[in-house]
């Protein structure tokens, strides 16, 4: 091992003279280290930074579709909280960093891997470098940014438009599958409820045509023929209980049974006697005319412009150089004490 061993005394008169002897080489290192440092910066790749921050869309993107989402229809107003978390999840998913490698970078460097080994480690690189998505520091305040590094501005503002714009297409048709799955699940239960309700306003018929039908027998059989009941006359308390609750329905007489038994057979339609069926149909109506995919609408917002980056971020060509400088400094500096014998080793 190597011990460094000074002279008896070393002053600082004596390093400027060594310095002064030796000036040539300490130009010399400063030059070869900024050369150096020079040459790195001109033969490195040149990368571009594009960063956006992304936030809630504007209520006005969804007034059409919820134009349309009276209450009527039971169908909740779509929030610009909904649509952007669709977003969000797919713009995190790695079938949208996937679908950008394949679609889009692969295309615009012209590249064509060789074998799925070497495409799968391109992938690799380029999912971890070139898009990266951050989440918000503050969860309540929802704002992600997005960040794309390529090798030119040009293409930094190509991939980032071409990455947020199959990300978008890709999350609006999965809430639209969702919104119109949803509606068709509210469609079939409302019409099960319409269809429940003219069955049961069948049914009452049926079963009070069977009423009226065994009144009307018996009024014929005791040969009643006019109601028992007028205005003139009312009849007591006890008989008008059981003339209205249908014991004593043969009370109304032949003529009466015939002509409500006779209106009944005929009844084609069970709605204007039914409560709730109209607004059973208005309900089924609503949901029918629903049509979510006709709309086009943004699920999200750029919080600010999208400007094309004007410099490079890397290399940082004045920084290098000045490292470069200060290392060659430093080497020549060693170099110079070392030769006119101010250290020396053992």
């Amino acid at each position: 091992m190597k011990n460094f061993v000074g002279q008896d005394e070393i002053s600082v008169t004596d390093i400027i003279s060594s310095l002064k002897r030796s000036w040539r080489i300490v130009v010399a290192c400063v030059c070869v280290g900024g050369a150096v440092a020079t040459t790195f910066t001109l033969i490195a790749s040149e990368k571009y930074e594009l960063k956006i921050y992304l936030d809630l869309p504007r209520a006005s993107e969804l007034a059409d579709i919820n134009s349309n989402r009276i209450s009527l229809s039971g169908l909740s107003h779509v929030t610009t909280e909904e649509v952007f978390d669709f977003f969000i999840k797919e713009l995190q998913s790695d079938e949208a960093k996937v679908r950008f490698f394949t679609n889009t970078y692969l295309p615009s460097m012209g590249l064509e891997p060789s074998s799925e080994k070497e495409k799968l480690q391109l992938m690799q690189a380029v999912l971890k470098n070139q898009i990266k998505v951050v989440e918000p520091k503050l969860k309540e305040r929802r704002e992600y940014s997005v960040r794309v590094e390529a090798p030119t501005a040009e293409k930094a503002v190509e991939w980032m438009n071409a990455f947020l714009t199959s990300t978008e297409d890709e999350a609006r048709s999965l809430w639209l599958k969702n919104a119109r799955s949803n509606i068709n699940l509210a469609i079939q239960n409302s019409s099960r409820e319409l269809s429940e309700r003219l069955q049961l306003a069948r049914q009452l018929r049926l079963d009070k045509s069977a009423r009226l039908n065994e009144a009307f027998h018996v009024a014929k059989a005791a040969g009643i023929i006019n109601p028992q009941v007028t205005v003139a006359r009312l009849p007591s308390q006890d008989n008008m209980a059981s003339f209205t609750d249908g014991s004593g329905l043969f009370e109304r007489g032949v003529k009466s049974l015939q002509a409500e038994l006779g209106i009944l057979n005929e009844r084609k339609d069970e709605a204007p006697f039914m409560e709730g069926v109209r607004e059973s149909e208005l309900r089924l109506k609503l949901l029918q005319e629903q049509k979510p995919e006709d709309h086009r609408f943004r699920m999200y917002r750029l919080d600010g412009p999208l400007h094309m980056p004007t410099s490079p971020f890397s290399p940082q060509k004045a920084l290098y150089i000045v490292m470069g400088l200060i290392v060659g400094l430093m080497i020549g500096l060693v170099m110079a004490i070392k030769r006119n014998g101010l250290f020396r080793f053992k």
